[in-house]
């Protein structure tokens, strides 16, 4: 996410400040509303508590002002996809509340950490900001059960990135922030090329073309496995061409040969002949930037980085490659000591945040400068 991790998770979001004054919503009968987590585009995300039972969940209120009337397409479309889907790797949606004047609802399970934060929480305990070993295997073998697990049934998702991919408690991966997905008969046509954060996105996206289907996940999927085990990104771009140059340089500049699409006159709209031309290279320059993976572990992310969408590994093949092969014995224990490590370090700091701004509160109030914001009972 490029804001937070807490308002990504959810949905697309801008932000997490202090929770401003309440208003009363559907939800409140059931659940107490305790914070604004994150508020953007599609909707705010507050943090709540269900009145009986206690449990923590996230409560997101889709916005309407973009449609005439009616709920939008971007909620409608969440909820089905949602409601379909059911996989320990994906987000938990617990129930959808309906609201007067056509507000809708969505709660989901709480989870407070995603991957982005997890490797920055890695410092916190004395250790690199990248994964290694069956930390990331487990969590790299995860995100493809839930991926194969969604294209098994035609869900595409579009906008896999580190920020939304969650870990909860128990070291588990789920999947989250489904908005931008789509059913699809493959392959999908006519639909936005406007989806997937810049640095994830395919070839095929940043290139314009307007068919394309699960390729494009496996492409991110990639270039986060890679993130993970480097600790920073595979191709860091400052625009779509910028992206565009920084796989080239690393892959080699497509032709038709590897490409057969790019040699069909109008197929893929952006593409130019007078692009530079960088030299394939197989896996070498791809090797030279992944220097903490092996030699399966580089062949798996060069599998799933084939130029041509219909070479790319799918998510079911992808398990089964040799990669994968010293998972047989089951999770290593000291990956939980880890992960137990880094979130007991993440809360410490969260609550010392949390004081830090109490007493700048309190400081403001005591000089005549108002307090914070109220929280809802």
């Amino acid at each position: 996410m490029t804001t937070t991790a807490a308002s990504s998770r959810y949905g697309r979001g801008r932000g997490v400040g202090a929770s401003p004054t309440m208003e009363p919503e559907a939800t409140d009968e059931k659940y107490r509303r305790v914070e604004v987590v994150g508020e953007g585009t599609y909707g705010v995300v507050w943090r709540a508590v269900e009145r009986t039972t206690g449990e923590v969940v996230a409560i997101k209120k889709m916005r309407l002002e973009s449609e005439e009337e009616g709920v939008p397409g971007t909620a409608v479309r969440e909820c089905s996809i949602l409601m379909e889907l059911q996989h320990p790797a994906l987000v938990n949606l617990k129930e959808v509340v309906a609201g007067a004047t056509a507000q809708i609802y969505l709660v989901f399970e709480f989870v407070d950490l995603d991957v982005k934060k997890l490797m920055k929480g890695l410092a916190s305990v004395g250790m690199p900001t990248y994964m290694s070993g069956k930390l990331l295997k487990s969590y790299a073998r995860q995100l493809l059960e839930g991926m194969a697990y969604c294209h098994k049934r035609k869900i595409l998702h579009r906008d896999l990135k580190p920020q939304n991919l969650l870990i909860g408690r128990s070291g588990e991966l789920k999947v989250a922030d489904f908005g931008l997905a789509r059913a699809f008969e493959m392959p999908v046509d006519n639909i936005t090329t406007e989806v997937i954060t810049l640095w994830y996105r395919a070839p095929e996206i940043l290139l314009g073309k307007a068919v394309y289907s699960l390729g494009v996940d496996m492409w991110s999927v990639g270039c986060i496995i890679a993130e993970m085990a480097q600790g920073t990104a595979l191709f860091p771009g400052d625009s779509e061409i910028d992206t565009l140059f920084k796989i080239f340089k690393t892959l080699g500049t497509p032709d038709d040969r590897v490409w057969p699409e790019l040699g069909e006159e109008g197929k893929i709209k952006h593409w130019k002949l007078t692009f530079p031309k960088w030299p394939a290279c197989g896996q070498d320059r791809l090797r030279e930037k992944l220097t903490n993976m092996d030699t399966p572990g580089v062949d798996l992310i060069y599998r799933m980085l084939q130029y041509d969408p219909q070479q790319r590994i799918s998510a079911a093949d992808a398990l089964d490659h040799p990669w994968f092969s010293d998972m047989a014995g089951g999770e290593d224990p000291r990956v939980a000591d880890t992960l137990r490590a880094v979130m007991h370090a993440i809360e410490k700091e969260k609550q010392a945040r949390a004081e830090r701004d109490r007493r700048m509160r309190a400081a403001r109030a005591a000089r005549g400068g108002g307090g914070g914001g109220q929280q809802h009972r």
